[in-house]
């Protein structure tokens, strides 16, 4: 696909949601994005030691309305090219493990998304898509959240931490199937059935398709509803097939591997102040989840916030943003660390304030201060204070 798009494909996308892109008779046959996120990062005090750092990330997306570019009804596809540098501001300063930026990721140039997508229905639209996915695009994610550049309000980090290589996310993503429907007006389901191990088991910084029976696959499926101001309210179920070790055992042969590796969330997001007058606007979410502890070391999180828009009369497209986090150490990873002779706190804990906004038709600028209580649950480190600014420079191309 990548090479098609060098030949063929001269024009492109961007299109900010790809789950829902190309479904009507008036988008582009090719649409081509490039954005550039840029931070830079100053670990103020606490964690591992203070400094800065520079994190990128280069995003290439190619979109094809089948449809209307080749005559084949109900088809679309995308492709996503990502590069990312090795920055590492969470393991080199910070020492958090929910991280700071989701950005922040191992230096790689990788085939991030390819996948084709059928769509039929008019009045129950059904949906099918195969390809390398990345299950945040439509999983665990909600506009709200969208706005905060703490990793934890991607997908939940009790979610996010699991698996060998981690879910098909940010920053390798795996092979996989997705379905959804929408049942009726307000109510959608979605499943997805993915390789258990995204990229490859002793390279996690490499993408790739790699499967095998060992790996097993992981499966997720979620119901969304939503009305009126209740923007979205949503249950999701997550397990793996393959077995994991125990957290409580420092040796991987001294304990027998097992099954269970699931998980489940649920999150409510509500529309705030919303009206027709152009004033301020706002939403709230709230989101908990859960893991199997005795596989997973963090075994529940929760996060909450608070988003809003047009609060500032000279800038309305401008939106600030208040978060908290929260991930707890699961009872098993704490008997397993002090049996090893190490402490474990509780939890980590972030709180997050932000504010973005648009100086022009390319440029995004966002100022980021985030309070790290308990970085990594290690009571030797003391809380971390992170002050940061992102850049975002995008450029769109139609055909």
């Amino acid at each position: 696909m990548i090479a098609l798009a060098a030949v063929g494909f001269p024009g492109g996308a961007a299109s900010g949601d790809e789950g829902h892109a190309h479904e009507d008779n008036d988008a582009e046959d090719f649409q081509f994005e490039a954005r550039y996120t840029a931070d830079l990062w100053r670990n103020a005090s606490g964690g591992l030691r203070t400094g800065s750092v520079y994190l990128d990330n280069l995003d290439l997306t190619l979109a094809v309305d089948g449809e209307s570019a080749w005559g084949l009804q109900g088809i679309s596809a995308f492709a996503y090219v990502l590069y990312t540098n090795d920055g590492r501001l969470s393991e080199r300063l910070v020492g958090d493990a929910m991280t700071v930026s989701n950005i922040d990721a191992p230096a790689g140039l990788r085939l991030y998304e390819a996948w084709v997508q059928w769509t039929g229905g008019a009045r129950r639209p059904l949906s099918l898509r195969f390809g390398l996915y990345d299950l945040n695009s439509e999983f665990d994610t909600s506009e709200s959240r969208s706005l905060f550049i703490h990793s934890s309000h991607g997908v939940g980090h009790e979610f996010g931490q699991s698996g060998e290589n981690g879910p098909s996310i940010f920053p390798v993503t795996s092979l996989g199937l997705r379905l959804a429907w929408n049942l009726a007006q307000d109510w959608r389901v979605q499943a997805v059935v993915l390789d258990g191990v995204p990229g490859e088991r002793d390279h996690p910084d490499r993408s790739g398709i790699y499967l095998s029976g060992g790996e097993g696959m992981l499966g997720v499926a979620e119901l969304q509803w939503s009305h009126g101001r209740v923007r979205k309210l949503s249950v999701g179920y997550w397990s793996y097939t393959a077995r994991f070790t125990d957290v409580r055992s420092a040796d991987a042969s001294s304990l027998p591997r097992r099954r269970g590796n699931a998980g489940a969330y649920g999150e409510f997001e509500i529309g705030l102040n919303e009206s027709d007058s152009g004033g301020a606007e706002g939403s709230a979410f709230v989101r908990y989840g859960v893991a199997n502890g005795r596989i997973n070391e963090f075994d529940d999180s929760v996060s909450i916030g608070v988003r809003s828009r047009g609060w500032l009369r000279s800038r309305p497209e401008g939106e600030i943003g208040l978060a908290f986090s929260r991930a707890g150490v699961s009872p098993q990873a704490r008997d397993a660390a002090a049996m090893s002779g190490a402490a474990r706190d509780g939890y980590e804990a972030a709180i997050e304030l932000t504010y973005r906004a648009s100086i022009n038709d390319w440029l995004t600028i966002q100022p980021d201060v985030q309070y790290i209580f308990n970085p990594g649950a290690d009571p030797s480190l003391r809380d971390s204070v992170v002050i940061g600014v992102r850049f975002e420079l995008s450029a769109a191309a139609f055909r």
